[in-house]
């Protein structure tokens, strides 16, 4: 989609400039969440620039106000260099190790510094200087942030380094931009809203009106020339009638599903979009009948998904009681049907909806549910976020026992995930909230505790110390 590529094709041209521009000491993106992955990918793709010879470290820690996560940095650029010199040894070069690490004078921005400079001096031909990109994934402490960013900005020992910074919604850099001048560059990546609502409904009215011949990019709403077919492929002739079926099946797929019955759903779900898009109540009535063709064609799963839409739609026109009915009648067919990972999702957005309506016993009970069908169905990151929620509503009640006891159950759930699951999570978000509820207590050494797990889960995923998972 063009809206979406419009601001990475202009965030691309830029960066390539950096890399060209040896004179510019900071790129500096700011961006959206939906697009930052793509923006870290752009920037990281312009060390195989042909004109760039820097190696590029990408650095992701938060900058918090109980941590500043320079001690991580340094150990994120030592990984990457260990990976780097084993990249260029199968290209015969021989890129120098790091000296070890070891205690500096000074804090941990000093340290880093340090290594920086090191890094420096660890070079083969025909590798020169560094690109350090900073991404926090969490932003606070900003003056602070831009003094320490000035410190390394303007050490004479790192003339040699230039920095990317990306970060999200905002800019937090202050008046550095503005000091730096022409040596530095400032792009801001986002998607024009209403560029990409006009492409939507566009691709939306054509799969609207799509016939039940046309191949299935075009039912979809991509751009097709109206009537034309394209030919099998070399190799792969067209299925003999009922093949297609019978293979369906032999995947665990109802038929119908690619079939006419398929064809109208997504279309009635196409259009129920494009009218909510407008406002129009007409989305409720589209998207109840794409549920019942759903269930007259045995798509019992993609009827239950049907169902959660529908139950949104009716809380978008805030029709909230038909809402939780709806909600309900899906965790019961969920539950029937033996699909506890939708019966969560109906409970989760239950207890949304009795917070919007004041009711947060209400909200924590239908989330603890929510937690318990999560771990059922073995989705650690939707039990995790029901307790979670589930002892916010308690907290908010003062409810301190109620709060500690959901806090707890999330925290377990994480004691037994992995790594990359904790750190995708909210278990840093429940043991910072749950050391707040220890603090007020007077519990100060276990709030402590909980607050130092919390930056090892958001910045590891790991629970302990010493960097390995505690076991329950």
């Amino acid at each position: 989609m063009d809206s979406i590529a419009k601001p990475l094709r202009a965030l691309a041209e830029d960066a390539a400039w950096f890399a060209r521009e040896k004179s510019l000491r900071l790129l500096h993106v700011v961006t959206t969440l939906d697009l930052r992955a793509s923006v870290l990918e752009v920037v990281m793709g312009q060390e195989f620039h042909a004109d760039n010879v820097s190696p590029f470290f990408l650095l992701e820690d938060a900058y918090a106000e109980e941590s500043r996560g320079w001690d991580l940095r340094a150990l994120r650029v030592r990984e990457q260099h260990v990976a780097r010199r084993e990249a260029v040894a199968k290209e015969g070069m021989a890129l120098p190790e790091l000296p070890a690490a070891r205690p500096e004078r000074g804090d941990a921005l000093t340290a880093f510094a340090v290594l920086l400079g090191q890094v420096l001096d660890a070079r083969c031909a025909p590798l020169e200087g560094a690109v350090v990109v900073l991404a926090p994934t969490r932003m606070a402490a900003t003056r602070e942030w831009q003094r320490e960013l000035r410190v390394l900005l303007e050490a004479p020992k790192l003339a040699a380094v230039r920095w990317v910074v990306a970060e999200l919604d905002a800019s937090s850099l202050g008046p550095i931009p503005d000091l730096l001048g022409a040596r530095g560059l400032s792009v801001t990546c986002r998607v024009d809203d209403a560029a990409l609502q006009a492409e939507l409904a566009r691709m939306v009215e054509r799969a609207g009106s799509t016939s039940a011949t046309a191949p299935g990019p075009a039912q979809t709403g991509a751009a097709w020339p109206r009537g034309v077919i394209p030919p099998s492929r070399k190799g792969m002739p067209t299925p003999a009638p009922g093949a297609m079926d019978e293979a369906l099946r032999g995947a665990g797929v109802v038929p119908a599903i690619a079939g006419e019955p398929g064809r109208q759903v997504r279309q009635k779900v196409l259009l129920a979009a494009q009218a909510l898009r407008h406002k129009q109540v007409d989305a409720v009535r589209l998207q109840r009948e794409a549920r019942d063709l759903c269930l007259q064609s045995g798509l019992s799963r993609e009827a239950l998904l049907m169902e959660l839409v529908l139950a949104s739609y009716l809380t978008h026109f805030g029709q909230t009681a038909k809402a939780l009915e709806q909600y309900e009648a899906a965790f019961t067919r969920a539950e029937r049907e033996g699909l506890p990972q939708l019966a969560a999702q109906a409970q989760l957005a239950m207890g949304a909806l009795y917070l919007l309506e004041r009711k947060p016993e209400l909200a924590a009970s239908a989330y603890v549910r929510a937690a318990e069908c999560s771990q059922a169905a073995g989705a650690p990151l939707l039990a995790m976020e029901g307790f979670r929620l589930a002892g916010q509503a308690w907290a908010d009640l003062g409810k301190g026992a109620l709060a500690t006891q959901a806090w707890r159950s999330a925290l377990a759930v994480a004691e037994e995930s992995s790594a990359p699951e904790v750190k995708a999570s909210s278990a840093a978000e429940t043991a910072r909230a749950l050391a707040a509820l220890c603090r007020r207590h007077g519990l100060s050494a276990q709030a402590q505790s909980l607050e130092e797990q919390s930056l090892r889960m958001e910045e590891q995923g790991v629970m302990s110390a010493s960097g390995k998972q505690v076991s329950r």
